[in-house]
């Protein structure tokens, strides 16, 4: 268990010991994930492996729901042995991609950082996929908006009749979870919208991320992964062709200097770059995109069904105000 006296700060940077880690797997901490980047980039440019390591990671199952392959393309077949990993990094390299939180209030998806924060993989993963395919802008399909409303909103339209869009970097980062949480919220009283943080089971060995709190479906590790997603998918869009490798990205960003030497585009300053990067408006506006185009998926969630324009409009509202207040 925490020690009293270390209780503070495991809530303030979510470490804390408590057992001894497993033997046998890497640490789960960015510098691991790092490694494991390096490994699959080389065999990328040996031609043996014929996809980017968002590609692999999409095709072992990150972001591969229904809503992540109509903004970022169909994820590819990848080999489903890893023949070019070792068992050890194919085992951390499985449990990373997908973001679930267990019974026991466990993490998943989730590692430490040298700051000592937590930040989840697959929403990071989402952002820098959505960069690296150039930040796209697509229109939001005819049946995914009320018929009275198509045209109601003239924020990202300046003539009658262009298409509403939505945007994807933003879609697959925070917009959509961000709205869905507080619809959870909505639907269950005893569901919390946002949080919590938690705390490790060692510093120098991270196996297991264990929740202080009530876990609802956006984490502070996901939020955290999700503004770093957006950051970073939106320096790449901007970079074209030039975009240095992946594990470069992740070492300037997470343990570097920052982005291309900038000191200020480092993970310990995700909160004041988020909102430089943010302007007045648009995180609401893609809230509502992103829950409008998930309403009407084949596979849409129960929780839409018959809910209008106007309540998403409510929920979103809410949904950036408390986040706003709360994380930026």
């Amino acid at each position: 268990m925490c020690r009293t006296k270390l209780r503070f700060l495991a809530v303030l940077l979510g470490l804390c010991t408590w057992l001894e880690p497993g033997k046998g797997s890497l640490p789960f901490h960015m510098n691991s994930v790092i490694q494991v980047v390096e490994v699959l980039e080389s065999y990328h440019l040996d031609g043996h492996l014929n996809l980017t390591v968002t590609e692999l990671a999409r095709g072992l199952g990150c972001c591969d729901s229904e809503f992540y392959q109509l903004l970022l393309g169909e994820a590819p077949v990848v080999p489903p042995d890893l023949p070019f990993l070792s068992q050890e990094q194919r085992s951390f390299l499985m449990r990373l991609l997908k973001h679930k939180v267990e019974a026991s209030s466990t993490e998943q998806g989730v590692v430490l950082l040298p700051d000592g924060t937590t930040v989840a993989v697959s929403p990071l993963v989402a952002g820098i996929e959505a960069g690296l395919k150039g930040r796209q802008k697509m229109p939001l399909p005819p049946e995914a908006l009320e018929p009275l409303l198509v045209t109601t909103e003239p924020s990202n339209q300046t003539h009658s009749g262009l298409p509403l869009t939505i945007d994807t970097l933003y879609a697959v980062t925070i917009a959509k979870a961000l709205g869905v949480a507080f619809l959870l919220a909505q639907a269950n009283e005893s569901q919390v919208p946002m949080g919590p943080n938690g705390c490790w089971d060692s510093v120098s060995e991270p196996q297991n991320f264990t929740l202080l709190g009530r876990p609802s479906h956006l984490t502070d590790a996901f939020i955290n992964g999700a503004l770093d997603g957006a950051i970073l998918g939106a320096h790449l869009a901007g970079q074209g062709v030039s975009a240095v490798p992946m594990s470069t990205l992740l070492r300037e960003y997470y343990a570097g200097d920052g982005l291309a030497g900038d000191g200020q585009v480092r993970s310990n300053f995700r909160r004041q770059n988020f909102v430089q990067l943010t302007e007045a408006g648009q995180l609401e506006e893609q809230v509502v995109r992103s829950l409008q185009l998930l309403r009407v998926l084949p596979r849409a969630m129960p929780l839409l069904s018959g809910v209008g324009d106007e309540e998403l409009r409510a929920t979103a509202s809410r949904a950036v105000q408390e986040f706003t207040e709360a994380y930026l």
